[in-house]
């Protein structure tokens, strides 16, 4: 299954648009998917980190992209800077 997600967001953090796709796939009797999430924050990158899980850390740079370990094994975050904001690209996993 693959589907494309519009989502609105209101709460303290971040107030606005984004999107996603899901991709999600039978195996056996359970099922596993990912979920790719796409935030356009109207700040810096350097200061979207702060609100990132508890025990998130930086693992990788790719060129101007920071890649970060989510805290509580909530996945991954991309932050691509685009001139005054940050675009937070997050990928994050789930089997049942």
């Amino acid at each position: 299954m693959q589907a494309l997600v519009g989502m609105d967001y209101a709460t303290t953090q971040y107030n606005g648009p984004a999107a996603g796709v899901m991709f999600a796939a039978p195996t056996g009797s359970a099922c596993e998917g990912t979920m790719v999430r796409v935030v356009p924050f109207g700040k810096p990158c350097t200061s979207v980190p702060a609100m990132f899980p508890p025990n998130s850390k930086i693992s990788d740079n790719l060129g101007q992209v920071a890649v970060y370990e989510l805290g509580g094994n909530n996945g991954q975050a991309l932050l691509l800077p685009s001139a005054q904001s940050c675009i937070v690209i997050s990928v994050a996993s789930a089997a049942q």
